[in-house]
Parts: C-alpha cells; sequence; structure tokens
C-alpha cells in the first residue's frame, strides 16, 4: 500500500517559498535570474517575467496552499498527450484563481541541450486587467498600444533536494545557494496574457515552444474541476502552522486534490477481479459546448481506475521535453 502522503508539506513549502522571495537573498537572486534571461532571450521574454516578479511576494502570500497526489499527477500527464493546446484559454478554465500547488514527486522534463531538469511546486494568480504593451525583441520597440488584458502570473519552482542535471553537474553552487538558505529556485516564470497561452510562436519568443510545463497547469485546473478529483481543505498542525506564521503566512488549512476512489469491476461469478497492482482504463477529452461561453471546450472524460484501492497504482513513467 502506498503511504499517505504528507500533504502538510504544502504550507512549509509556500511559507519557505514566500520567506525566501520576500529576503534581500530572494531579491538578489531575481536580479540575477532576470539579468540571465535578458542575455539568453532578449527584451520579449525577460519583461513578462519581470513583471511576475514584481508581484511575486504579494501573490505568494494570499494563494492558496495546494497539495497535489502522485496519482492526481499520473492522470495529469495521461491527460496532457492528447489534450489539444490549440484551444484558447479562457478564464473559466483556472479552477483555482490563486494557488500554490506542492507536487508529491517533482515534475521532470528536457531542455534544449539535452539536460533533464525538474521543478516541484508551482505558483499562480490569475488577473482580470494587466497593461500589456508588446515591444521589439531586440530593440525594445514598443509595437503596439499598451492595453488592460487578463493575465495569469505562473511561478515553476525548484528545490535543491530533487536531482536531476542541473543540481548535479553545479553541485558547489548548489551547496553554496543551501549555505545561503536558498533551498528553492525559480525554474521558470512569466505573467501570461490568456489570449498568448494557445499561440505557440508567442511561446517560442523565449526558447521555449512545447511549454510543457504550460500544457500541465491548463490540464491541472481542467482535473481539479472534474468530478473524478476529490478536493478536501485540511488542517496543518501547530508546528507545521506556527513555522509558516513565523514566515509570514498566516494560514491553517491546505488543499488536498486527489483521485476520486472507485469501485473494481466485479467478475461474472458476482465475486471481485484479482489483480497484482492497479491501472487505468484510459480516459479522452470531448468538445463539449459551454453555454455560458457560447464555445466547446474540452472536457475529460473519466479514466476509470480498475483494482483494489488498497494494491499500488502502476502508469508508465514520463518525461516531458521543455525545449527551452
Amino acid at each position: 500500500m502506498r503511504e499517505i502522503p504528507d500533504w502538510q508539506l504544502a504550507l512549509d513549502a509556500l511559507s519557505e517559498v514566500y520567506e525566501i522571495s520576500a529576503s534581500e537573498r530572494g531579491r538578489e537572486m531575481a536580479a540575477g535570474w532576470l539579468e540571465d534571461r535578458y542575455g539568453r532571450y532578449g527584451w520579449n521574454a525577460t519583461s513578462p517575467s519581470a513583471n511576475a516578479y514584481g508581484t511575486v511576494v504579494e501573490d505568494l502570500k494570499g494563494a492558496e496552499a495546494i497539495f497535489i497526489t502522485r496519482e492526481m499527477q499520473e492522470l495529469t500527464y495521461e491527460a496532457m498527450e492528447t489534450f489539444n493546446r490549440d484551444e484558447p484559454l479562457h478564464f473559466d478554465d483556472i479552477f483555482i484563481p490563486h494557488g500554490f500547488a506542492l507536487l508529491e514527486t517533482p515534475f521532470y522534463s528536457q531542455d534544449s541541450q539535452g539536460k533533464q531538469m525538474a521543478w516541484r511546486a508551482i505558483s499562480w494568480r490569475y488577473y482580470p486587467g494587466v497593461l500589456v504593451q508588446e515591444k521589439d525583441s531586440e530593440s525594445g520597440i514598443a509595437t503596439s498600444e499598451p492595453k488592460e488584458e487578463p493575465v495569469v502570473k505562473i511561478f515553476l519552482w525548484s528545490h535543491l533536494d530533487d536531482d536531476d542535471d542541473y543540481t548535479t553537474d553545479y553541485g558547489e553552487m548548489r551547496e553554496s545557494l543551501r549555505r545561503k538558505g536558498l533551498t528553492w529556485g525559480v525554474a521558470h516564470c512569466t505573467a501570461l496574457p490568456l489570449r498568448f497561452a494557445h499561440l505557440r510562436d508567442k511561446l517560442a519568443q523565449d526558447g521555449d515552444p512545447l511549454a510543457a510545463w504550460l500544457t500541465f497547469f491548463r490540464v491541472l485546473q481542467r482535473l481539479m474541476a472534474e468530478k473524478i478529483t476529490v478536493k478536501s481543505k485540511r488542517q496543518a498542525n501547530r508546528a507545521f502552522w506556527r513555522t509558516a506564521k513565523r514566515r509570514g503566512i498566516d494560514i491553517r488549512e491546505i488543499v488536498v486534490v486527489e483521485l476520486r476512489r472507485a469501485k473494481h469491476p466485479s467478475a461474472k461469478n458476482g465475486e471481485h477481479a484479482k489483480y497484482s497492482h492497479r491501472f487505468l482504463r484510459r480516459g479522452h477529452w470531448r468538445n463539449q459546448w459551454h453555454s455560458s461561453i457560447r464555445m466547446h471546450r474540452q472536457r475529460w472524460i473519466s479514466t476509470t481506475i480498475v483494482g483494489d484501492e488498497n494494491l499500488p497504482l502502476v502508469i508508465k513513467k514520463r518525461v516531458w521535453v521543455w525545449d527551452r
């Protein structure tokens, strides 16, 4: 039987990331990260990231702490394989508009250099109106008039304890960051206008044409709204709450998102079928009309979990390509 996940770590991670981001060393880390991004990808990639960083402390402070179980992650990965990324992102698609989600296991992706990288948490906040102006990537000259439009600010947070090619290749830097208390770092961040979320040429401007992280975010939000998931609020114990409060986050409840348990099918004689593990009977996306927004949207038709709930869930492993 799989061990019960320590969902209280979601609050611990949120408060730790907040404490780092609000500190002087966190601001120095942000400045260095943005400088490196400008050197790699230019103004058009750096400007949305700088915009996201401008409110990161405020956004983390008000975020809802969420724990995503391993099984919920696996379902998200499965649904990602057939999700149509060309569908525009609508504000109704963002089920929880302001959150910080800790993943039970890291999300691994591969960059354009063939290196594996990991991130462990994702935070986001939906803004109904942010001033957006497009500029030339080289000259920085405006190519459009500024106007307010809906934007979602997203951060991917990596942890030093999650081994990937970067933490292995730069071991000395890893230990230096640990001594400074920078156990969390930014793998990616952006302020994304909703109208750009399905336009791959816009995402390619910062060297990220596939954006598997964005597909994960979009699919996770969709699945959290489905009946196949259970979203329950649980109170952290006093020790976790006091640590979070000392760091500046005064909340006690954590949202835990997990798969709804389904009864396994019975054999013809009325007895339970016997399996060595649980497995997924694959689901699929259906293009369904939504009268509230007068357009078709993808909706996930439930994957069935076959097997006794006390058996381990076995799903093939995947690595998502993130071409930076």
